[in-house]
């Protein structure tokens, strides 16, 4: 008796409902313009203030149920007019976006809609028997929706939740599968179609759908969870940078106002909204927009080391010079903590003589995944020049003075020794702008910081020198700044 009672009386709480959200007691609207743009106020006009039922604490106060009844039928009898009036576009039960509007206050009903005929009244009811656990008669309200030609992603995601626990994964790939060859054009079939495929083609299921239409924000949303740290646990670079662009095209198209048209239920589009943003805005602070992999360069007495600089951990690393044999760099004795495993070289080595070389680089990723190859270009004379300015920066005296045998003697050993990256040095002594040019004979890359021969290393002052100005030019062509050194 009790649920009958309930099922009699749940139009009069759906009348409810819509008079109160709709505003539905002023004088009818006359105007043709003024119908279309309000259909649903319009429309509800026609419902009693008899009909002002709520529900809650499981009953619905009392009303006239036969007068609630044909009052709603009126209501949607009147619905159907106008869209024949206005072409249907803004009318309640004929797009789903205005569907959309009134599906918080059907939920707010939490009864069941005798006789559903829309979209959201059939959604309604599988989500109220979803609820009260009947998973048979759920399933039939969200085919029955999906029939109608639903599209909503939260209708099909619930429905794609209920299919996978009563028939498993197998036995919803094939009801998807087969509602996608029905309906190929239904979006919201389509993302559950894609979210069923095997984890190796999941992703292209995904970007199939936004090809040529980036509007479509749920593919691009279930594109960054593929990535997400949910999802993969300790994430890759690749990993980061994947969801990291599919969130900013989620947020494009929530900033055209892309993301609510696809989904009944406000609230579910707001999960998915504040967990897109709050995800986006933790990559603020975090660089991912680098290149994976890069060299430094230096040069020792015999050969010049190469290291390759990688933006995440790698479990091992692997290179080739040339076009020739791809070589393994080797494992170290240091455990990596992040992987539990050793970290692998970092670095090869190159003979002196060679002053250019194409390096390509590969390493395998904290997934184990292979990522590259990366090509690095190497050129001596860049990596001297490098080398150079890095020494040049950290360096606090360019020029060493000091007395010997009674005269000033100011040393350039230590820019000799670095010549290599240089092009011209330039000083001058107590004065505030260079006019002189040291000596340099050419570098010998085979034997770089060699300083010997015909290099002159100092100058000789007969009384003690104040102060000198140096500049550098480097072999690149750049400037140092001017630096003046004080001599004690």
């Amino acid at each position: 008796m009790r649920a009958g009672f309930l099922d009699r009386w749940a139009v009069a709480a759906v009348c409810a409902t819509f008079c109160a959200t709709l505003g539905a007691f002023a004088a009818p609207a006359a105007a043709e313009d003024e119908l279309c743009a309000d259909p649903q106020s319009f429309c509800g006009q026609r419902l009693s203030p008899t009909c002002l039922s709520s529900y809650g604490a499981g009953s619905l106060a009392a009303a006239p149920s036969g007068d609630c009844e044909s009052q709603f039928a009126a209501y949607r009898e009147c619905l159907a007019s106008v869209a024949e009036t206005c072409g249907g576009s803004a009318t309640l039960n004929l797009t789903q976006q205005d569907a959309a509007q009134s599906l918080e206050g059907l939920d707010r009903l939490g009864g069941l809609i005798p006789e559903p005929e829309t979209v959201v009244e059939h959604y309604n009811n599988a989500f109220v028997y979803e609820r009260r656990g009947d998973a048979l008669n759920s399933r039939k309200m969200y085919e029955k929706a999906i029939a109608l030609g639903a599209e909503a992603v939260d209708l099909h995601l619930r429905y794609l939740a209920l299919l996978k626990a009563q028939e498993g994964l197998l036995g919803a790939r094939e009801v998807y599968a087969d509602l996608s060859r029905r309906a190929p054009d239904n979006k919201g079939a389509a993302l559950a179609n894609a979210l069923l495929a095997p984890a190796p083609s999941r992703e292209g299921a995904l970007r199939a759908l936004v090809a040529g239409d980036d509007a479509f924000a749920p593919a691009w949303y279930e594109i960054a969870n593929l990535f997400s740290a949910a999802r993969v646990g300790q994430q890759s670079l690749t990993d980061r940078q994947a969801e990291k662009a599919a969130l900013e095209a989620f947020a494009a198209a929530d900033e055209r106002g892309r993301v609510y048209r696809w989904f009944l239920e406000k609230a579910f589009a707001e999960a998915w909204r504040q967990d897109a943003n709050a995800r986006l805005a933790a990559y603020t602070n975090r660089a991912v927009d680098i290149d994976p992999v890069s060299l430094i360069a230096s040069a020792s007495n015999d050969s010049w080391i190469v290291t390759f600089v990688i933006a995440e951990p790698a479990r091992s690393i692997r290179y080739r010079v040339d076009g020739g044999a791809i070589k393994d760099t080797g494992l170290t004795q240091i455990v990596n903590p992040t992987t539990g495993a050793p970290m692998p070289k970092t670095f090869i080595n190159l003979p002196l003589g060679v002053d250019e070389a194409l390096i390509e680089v590969w390493y395998q990723d904290i997934r184990q995944q292979e990522q590259g190859p990366f090509p690095l270009q190497f050129n001596s004379r860049m990596a001297f020049v490098t080398a150079t300015k890095q020494t040049m920066d950290m360096v606090a005296q360019w020029v060493q003075g000091r007395y010997f045998d009674n005269r000033f003697l100011v040393y350039f050993t230590h820019l000799m020794s670095h010549r290599c990256g240089l092009e011209k040095i330039e000083y001058g002594e107590n004065r505030e702008a260079p006019d002189k040019v040291w000596p340099m004979p050419p570098c010998d890359p085979k034997n770089p910081y060699a300083v010997g021969g015909d290099a002159k290393l100092y100058e000789t002052y007969p009384g003690k020198l104040d102060s000198m100005v140096v500049r550098l030019t480097y072999a690149d062509g750049s400037q140092s700044e001017l630096r003046r050194f004080t001599f004690d």
